[in-house]
């Protein structure tokens, strides 16, 4: 069974988000999670992204000891049909 979530918050509080859903997965549950690529964070069209890197989301895992790892990273390019492409940065976390 998958969930989607979207999560609109600043950076700061995704540690305790990302505490509640290694909480409630089970041993080597999966998490993925996917941020536009960049630094920051913007309100587009009314949504709220965040640009994280891997390096940013690897110094979050590691500074709020939380017992993840990311086992894979991809990049896709989104497949709307706006001029402009945007590049997602991809994470499959385990637990």
């Amino acid at each position: 069974m998958g969930l989607c979530i979207n999560i609109t918050c600043d950076k700061r509080g995704i540690p305790s988000i990302l505490s509640k859903m290694i909480n409630a997965l089970k041993e080597k549950g999966i998490i993925y999670m996917a941020f536009k690529k960049g630094q920051g964070y913007k309100v587009i069209e009314g949504k709220y992204y965040n640009f994280l890197n891997r390096e940013e989301l690897e110094k979050i895992l590691e500074e709020s000891h939380l017992n993840i790892k990311i086992v894979d990273y991809f990049e896709t390019i989104s497949s709307t049909t706006r001029p402009e492409k945007v590049i997602w940065s991809n994470y499959i976390l385990q637990k």
